[in-house]
């Protein structure tokens, strides 16, 4: 089984939650709008790097993504906020000013070896001393604080990411091994402001973080203790344990709260219920499918 930043984090945040959707492959029958809106966010900066200059291609997959969702009148993350924050991307980070080159652009890669894969958004060589970096691409309602900024200095995500690259530029003969090494991270940040607009100062790069070999060694053994607990979770070997803390998060309810605070005798019926009607939907995980 790969494990990927998804499926993980999922775990960590609340077992049982993660039990839902990757073991049982429950998921909401709605879409849910901070999701939707980071993959269309996405799509448009991947096509964006494809071709910089073809505005009506950038923005025309960001509608693709989007494919007529719709949501209450109070949600700011609209599909016309997703164009208008792709199209700022693109002023605020011209060709002209890129002080890299893309390397790879957006792309799936597992190691069966290790069991971990990811969906990497950018691997970047500095034009100053070659030094390749991964960048990811973030969007978040908080604020780009120095304090948000730091997280991404102890981050199993990315080293995750360097580990992945690492593994798929060897293994097609773009790095040789023991000679080059992805440098470090670095995260290509973008504030979403509850106004439904962007502005210059929404964007950032934040970094480069560079992970010592010794800390991606330590980093990669605890996320191997971490994938066996999840496999024998999925496996049925052991019981998920409720993470209750995490029941309301990100100013929203866990869409599995309802049954995980039914008596656990009618729980099986209900959610067989809620699949029956539209409420939950059955979804296998595809981790080659971006989420956020």
């Amino acid at each position: 089984m790969l494990f990927d930043h998804t499926l993980v984090d999922t775990f960590e945040r609340c077992e049982t939650e993660g039990a839902f959707r990757f073991r049982d492959h429950l998921e909401p029958g709605t879409p849910d709008a901070a999701r939707l809106f980071g993959q269309a966010v996405h799509a448009g900066v991947r096509q964006f790097y494809e071709q910089p200059y073809n505005t009506p291609a950038m923005l025309g997959a960001v509608e693709r993504v989007w494919n007529g969702a719709t949501f209450g009148p109070r949600e700011y993350r609209t599909l016309t906020y997703a164009l208008n924050l792709v199209a700022t991307y693109a002023t605020q980070y011209p060709p002209s000013k890129w002080d890299f080159e893309v390397v790879l652009n957006e792309r799936y890669m597992e190691n069966t070896v290790t069991g971990e894969c990811g969906i990497v958004d950018r691997v970047v060589r500095r034009k100053t001393d070659g030094a390749l970096f991964v960048r990811d691409l973030k969007t978040t309602g908080l604020y780009l604080s120095p304090a948000w900024q730091e997280q991404w200095r102890h981050s199993q995500q990315a080293a995750r990411y360097l580990d992945l690259v690492e593994h798929t530029l060897v293994a097609e003969a773009f790095l040789v091994e023991n000679e080059e090494t992805v440098s470090g991270f670095l995260c290509d940040a973008i504030h979403l402001d509850r106004r439904g607009y962007a502005k210059p100062d929404d964007f950032t790069v934040v970094g480069p973080f560079y992970y010592s070999a010794a800390l991606r060694d330590e980093l990669r053994e605890q996320r191997t203790r971490k994938g066996s607990r999840i496999s024998k979770i999925i496996g049925g070997a052991e019981t998920p344990i409720k993470n209750t803390s995490h029941c309301f998060r990100w100013n929203a309810i866990c869409p599995f709260l309802r049954f995980c605070v039914a008596d656990p005798s009618d729980r099986k019926d209900m959610l067989a219920l809620a699949v029956a009607n539209g409420e939950l939907i059955k979804r296998e995980w595809k981790p080659q499918e971006r989420e956020i």
